[in-house]
């Protein structure tokens, strides 16, 4: 039996499997005896999120984990909303992400990680903080696959980053340690709430390349670009927040100012040049200018500026691109992202 064959029979049987599984009722004593004893874990762990997400079934885990909550929220507003949420969270961001709904995974793993912080002591991690560090080791977690997933795709990332690096001369190669230490590690510290969105984006946005990438591969022809250039857009942003929440901040920019005062301010730190092509016609002239060999460092931040120039402005074009080209889009916005993290960013937690 191929793949093809097997995948059916396996949704089959975690539909079958969760049939079996009697759906817990929420009972309102038992609710407020874990609220006044603070019980959360115990509590959350009664119902069967997890075992939903995996026989991948993650519109039945969405539907059931909301059905409990309204029904708390029913019973008890108030106690609802400061009852610990951080389980339940979390699945709801690894069912988001099997769905591929990347913002709305984002979303929930950040409010996950938000809940534990204000619970537990900072040395005592949990799922939705090892999602963050993209640490796979624990097998405590649910999501496991899509951390290694997400980490296969970040590594493959920066190895394309190092090698423009090395090509370059230059001394400050990157890997997935001091991608932790400068950044996702400083995502999980309450200190520093402002990392959480900056970290979980750019792993959605390596984790959304794969689907949209084998689309373009399969596709005649692109009908509609919304997809595709929705996915380099929220790269472009990321970019862009990744420059302005840097520690070595220029008062003499404005928070308010685009993605091209950005580059063009840190260009000194970035170790590029202040006179990168920026603007361009419409997004097809962005393509058509895509390097025929590898990418260099300006290369990756011009366009990078260049596509969030056209694409923020409108989604009118009827645009041909090759998969090879979309890649090189991708890795040339995941490429200054990495860079500027390098550059700009300490390894202090």
């Amino acid at each position: 039996m191929n793949n093809i064959e097997i995948m059916p029979v396996i949704s089959y049987i975690g539909k079958i499997g969760y049939a079996y599984c009697k759906r817990k009722q929420v009972d309102h004593k038992e609710f407020i005896w874990h609220y006044n004893n603070r019980e959360y874990s115990s509590y959350w762990q009664k119902f069967p999120f997890r075992f939903i997400i995996e026989c991948r079934q993650p519109q039945v885990a969405i539907e059931e984990i909301f059905y409990v909550f309204n029904k708390i929220k029913n019973i008890e507003p108030d106690k609802f909303h400061e009852f610990h949420k951080g389980n339940p969270y979390y699945f709801l961001g690894l069912a988001y992400f099997q769905i591929r709904d990347y913002e709305s995974a984002v979303y929930f793993i950040n409010a996950a990680v938000k809940e534990d912080l204000e619970l537990k002591p900072p040395n005592n991690p949990s799922p939705a903080t090892w999602f963050i560090e993209l640490n796979s080791w624990s097998k405590r977690q649910a999501g496991r696959d899509l951390v290694k997933q997400a980490s296969h795709e970040m590594r493959g990332l920066v190895r394309s980053y190092n090698i423009i690096i090395l090509k370059e001369g230059k001394k400050n190669t990157f890997s997935m340690k001091l991608l932790r230490d400068k950044m996702l590690r400083k995502a999980i510290s309450i200190a520093n709430p402002k990392y959480q969105t900056i970290a979980t984006a750019l792993i959605s946005y390596v984790l959304e390349f794969n689907i949209r990438f084998n689309a373009i591969k399969i596709l005649d022809s692109l009908e509609s670009i919304e997809p595709f250039a929705l996915h380099l857009l929220k790269g472009c942003v990321l970019l862009e927040s990744i420059l302005k929440e840097n520690p070595r901040l220029n008062h003499r920019i404005k928070s308010t100012d685009d993605l091209n005062k950005w580059v063009i301010n840190k260009s000194s730190d970035l170790g590029i040049s202040k006179n990168l092509k920026m603007k361009t016609k419409n997004l097809q002239s962005v393509i058509d200018d895509i390097p025929k060999g590898r990418l260099t460092l300006e290369d990756s931040f011009s366009l990078s500026c260049r596509i969030r120039n056209t694409i923020s402005h409108s989604l009118e074009w009827k645009i041909s691109i090759s998969e090879i080209n979309y890649r090189k889009l991708y890795e040339a916005i995941g490429i200054s992202c990495l860079h500027a993290i390098n550059c700009l960013y300490t390894g202090e937690r």
